[in-house]
């Protein structure tokens, strides 16, 4: 609970302190943002600003970016959820004893975007929660390689991607069985999806996304080696919240935001031995995220 309690602080500094070191510029610019959020006169639009060539009436859209690089840092605190319910710490029939807490963690992405609004991106992520047992855990580290493509439909930002996924974790069944023991599964796949964002009022927008992927691989029972070929599992995610952009003196911005997300593991399984195995399990993943993040 400690070293949770001080990974969170560390996470919490490492998205705040930007947030001080940029403050003082965005009262001296205050009075600059409008000109900088939309300027009709260079045609350029600011990367999923969604703002349209009038402003006000949102009749003509841009439809050319600033190319450069862009990313960003976000700090995930994320709680636990399986299907299976709790009570196997008394003898019930869960997966999980039910004494999952949040677990800080961090993302981060990196990627360069083109005048005509097509781009590459880059994403790693990664999350551990021990529970309450040492014997009961759920591991994740995925690694996400993207093309993207940004277009304005008036006041509407959309940023649709697709590419390739790599994904490994660790998790443990009702049995428990000590250190060491548990599933690991290690795979590659499809990912595909689309984030959306919509200004409400100024510099604040309402965001949402969605991503799915399926990955291929191999699955090994820890305790013994035993290892199943060509499983395969789906990761399902979603994301709503708020940004803030703050403009700075370059022309690009800064945005600030909070989300609240969610992922589900589909199907789980501890069949590696090839016995008939009914108890396959959809992991949850949900709680807030904040973020920081350089876009042109």
């Amino acid at each position: 609970m400690k070293r949770g309690f001080l990974c969170a602080l560390a996470g919490l500094a490492a998205v705040l302190v930007p947030i001080g070191i940029v403050w003082a510029e965005e009262i001296q610019f205050a009075s600059q943002s409008a000109q900088q959020a939309c300027d009709p006169t260079r045609q350029v639009a600011i990367s999923g600003s969604g703002y349209c060539a009038d402003g006000a009436s949102g009749t003509s859209c841009y439809d050319s970016w600033r190319d450069g690089l862009e990313g960003g840092i976000e700090l995930t605190m994320l709680d636990l959820y399986a299907n299976h319910g709790v009570g196997e710490a008394n003898g019930g029939n869960a997966w999980f004893d039910g004494g999952s807490d949040i677990a800080p963690s961090m993302r981060y992405w990196l990627g360069y975007r083109g005048q005509e609004g097509l781009g590459i991106r880059a994403r790693y992520w990664s999350y551990y929660s021990a529970m309450d047992r040492p014997d009961e855990f759920f591991d994740v580290r995925m690694f996400d390689l993207e093309a993207t493509a940004v277009v304005s439909v008036c006041k509407w930002t959309i940023d649709g991607f697709a590419g390739a996924r790599w994904g490994e974790f660790d998790w443990t069944d009702e049995e428990g069985g000590g250190v060491g023991s548990g599933y690991n599964f290690d795979g590659i796949g499809p990912t595909l999806g689309v984030n959306l964002r919509r200004p409400i009022v100024n510099r604040l927008s309402l965001v949402g996304g969605v991503r799915g992927s399926v990955l291929y691989g191999d699955e090994t029972e820890l305790a013994n080696n035993n290892t199943a070929r060509g499983t395969s599992y789906y990761v399902t995610e979603f994301r709503l919240g708020l940004d803030y952009r703050i403009p700075r003196r370059n022309g690009r911005c800064l945005t600030l935001g909070a989300a609240w997300e969610n992922q589900l593991y589909s199907s789980l399984s501890g069949n590696v031995d090839n016995d008939i195995d009914p108890e396959d399990i959809d992991i949850t993943l949900a709680g807030p995220v904040v973020s920081i993040s350089f876009e042109h």
